[in-house]
């Protein structure tokens, strides 16, 4: 069910992109005709049907791709205030914690809106190390500036 819906929220995100643009030629002068009714005869037209078909595709390919999972070296319990750190630096904030596991969403709601709400990132304790799991652009800059931190951390308890 939450692949449906993430892939239900990139498809509408696609839609109001493509009504962004649409509504930006228009005002720039591109086009004569209203955006509406150019919309109306783009999308009866066998390319408009083609691009359509190519946003339901990109939607339903959209979470197998824009999601991942992270590791890397590091413990919740030892470097926690890093982590808090890494994510404040980021955008997010820290919303719930429980054994091992910590889960941050983004500040604000622009920094939400534009991970379209699936702003959720959970940090968990394997025992070999870190697991960061959420959306791949927030999470792999994350991981990127954590991973620094806690290799810098090394020299500074030296």
């Amino acid at each position: 069910m939450k692949y449906f819906v993430r892939a239900l929220k990139y498809f509408a995100w696609l839609c109001v992109l493509y009504v962004a643009i649409v509504w930006l030629m228009y005002w720039s002068g591109s086009f004569a005709e209203h955006p509406w009714q150019m919309m109306k005869v783009v999308l009866q037209s066998q390319r408009g049907m083609l691009m359509m078909a190519a946003f339901v595709v990109l939607a339903a390919a959209y979470p197998m791709f824009g999601f991942m999972r992270k590791r890397i070296g590091g413990s919740v319990a030892r470097d926690r205030e890093l982590i808090i750190r890494a994510f404040l630096a980021q955008g997010f904030r820290l919303t719930g914690e429980r054994d091992g596991e910590m889960t941050f969403r983004g500040e604000g709601f622009i920094k939400r809106l534009s991970l379209l709400f699936e702003d959720d990132i959970t940090v968990r304790d394997t025992g070999s190390g870190l697991e960061i799991e959420g959306i791949r652009r927030a999470v792999a800059r994350i991981a990127y500036r954590l991973d620094g931190y806690i290799f810098n951390s090394k020299f500074d308890e030296k």
